[in-house]
């Protein structure tokens, strides 16, 4: 009956089924990758754990509150597991199903070897709330219930690369207690002993019992064992956090225990120190009076002091100031980049300005977007890219003011710096506006790691952040 039933099925639509589900995937989900010196066939070792009966009890409080299954809340807390070790939000692990029609008369009565395993897509919605994950994961699965007799093989060759995985989850919620079993009364079972294999880098046994028992299989070549009793503690400690609280929001769960935060946080993350306030405008003229004579800044053969990068934007910033430049104004800066660049960069902070880079091998028509959607009150070329832009176009050279006043605008680190604009996901450019603070905090980050001191740093910066 099993075979005339199975060939009655659509196997075209449930292709497509898989494929509607899996098909916008776009990778493979791994945990860990076949590198050299990886074997083909290697015996698992295990670990195990187990969530006690309580934490039990309250996972199927949270089921029925959901109206979902246990193994529905257990494929969520696996699928965080399984995004926290890739870093997806969108995850993909295989899970062993029956393989037995309900709607089959005498199914439950035939024997043979009728399990399947099937890919699994978890959604991880941060801002989604873990009631309304266990009911969207559930949705989807019951969507698919129809079409589980495809092969894995068939599944994957028609979804593409998005239903490829290396771990599994079996839910094994048949009953397993022999010592309440008719057995006989000459007969009697002395020991038992399950002994599994499979070719994925984890599978993962859960077994509802006085509470859920954890068996998780890795394979010794990609995994140690403090690396798999680790993923065990952490599948615990997510189905903790969903019984204490399912409307917790999924971005919200936490997989580290408190070691593991420490090491991260407080360890791994030891860059508390004490760093300059000042902005990079300030640090810039600290350095003129430090070090006047000192090379600034060198493009190629050509060089200047801070002494001639001081006066020079000096005059600069006076002729902006002439056009109208003041507080947060944008001025467009559409200059090759080299000397010229960095001096205009700080001439349009000393006016109080904040300047747009416009990269001069852009097409016209970006230029011309990035000009109007930043408000750029003037926009400085020179003889080279004067062709490039339109509307308040100022000559570099012809701007300059030598009125001899020295110039003494400051900046405050909420002032704006910069406006850069970034290819936008859509393909229209998108700004994004930094702070005085935001260039100055970089600086003070970048510098020891560069290896330069603070003079050089401050006007690696003005070119950098171009």
């Amino acid at each position: 009956p099993y075979w005339v039933w199975l060939a009655g099925r659509d196997k075209a639509a449930a292709l497509e089924a898989w494929r509607a589900e899996l098909g916008t995937v776009e990778e493979p989900t791994l945990v860990a990758s076949n590198g050299p010196g990886v074997t083909a066939s290697v015996v698992p070792d295990r670990v195990t754990d187990c969530a006690g009966a309580d934490l039990l009890r309250e996972v199927e409080r949270v089921a029925r509150g959901a109206g979902v299954t246990v193994n529905t809340v257990v494929q969520l807390a696996w699928g965080v597991v399984v995004g926290q070790l890739t870093g997806r939000r969108e995850v993909v692990f295989g899970a062993t199903v029956a393989g037995r029609p309900a709607e089959l008369a005498g199914m439950e009565e035939m024997l043979g070897l009728f399990i399947n395993t099937l890919p699994v897509r978890v959604d991880l919605d941060a801002a989604q709330r873990v009631g309304e994950a266990l009911q969207v994961l559930q949705a989807r699965q019951s969507a698919l219930l129809d079409h589980q007799h495809v092969g894995l093989s068939e599944v994957q060759r028609a979804a593409g690369a998005g239903a490829t995985f290396d771990t599994m989850l079996a839910f094994e919620n048949y009953p397993g207690d022999l010592d309440v079993q008719p057995l006989g009364d000459e007969l009697s079972v002395t020991r038992t002993e399950l002994r599994e294999s499979t070719n994925f880098a984890v599978a993962l046994g859960i077994t509802p019992a006085d509470g859920l028992e954890i068996r998780l299989d890795y394979r010794p070549d990609l995994f140690g064992r403090r690396d798999a009793e680790r993923m065990a503690r952490r599948l615990v400690r997510v189905l903790e956090q969903v019984a204490a609280d399912p409307s917790v929001r999924v971005g919200e769960i936490d997989l580290l225990d408190a070691s593991e935060r420490t090491a991260v946080v407080e360890a791994w993350n030891d860059t508390a120190r004490d760093v300059d306030a000042a902005s990079v405008l300030e640090r810039f003229r600290r350095w003129v009076v430090e070090t006047p004579g000192a090379v600034a800044v060198r493009c190629g053969d050509r060089s200047l002091s801070y002494a001639e990068v001081d006066v020079w934007s000096d005059v600069l910033a006076r002729g902006l100031v002439a056009r109208g430049v003041g507080c947060e104004s944008r001025v467009g800066l559409c200059l090759p980049r080299g000397v010229e660049m960095v001096v205009a960069q700080l001439a349009v902070w000393k006016a109080g300005g904040a300047y747009v880079p416009l990269d001069p091998e852009y097409p016209v028509d970006r230029l011309a977007f990035m000009v109007a959607d930043s408000g750029a009150r003037v926009v400085l070329v020179s003889e080279e890219t004067a062709d490039r832009v339109e509307g308040d176009v100022v000559l570099l050279d012809g701007l300059a003011v030598d009125s001899g006043e020295r110039l003494s605008a400051t900046v405050d680190a909420g002032q704006l710096a910069y406006v850069i604009y970034t290819s936008g996901s859509t393909g229209r450019p998108k700004g994004v506006a930094v702070a005085h603070g935001s260039v100055a905090n970089l600086a003070s980050a970048m510098g020891p790691v560069l290896g330069i001191e603070a003079g050089t740093t401050a006007l690696q910066f003005a070119s950098f952040s171009f």
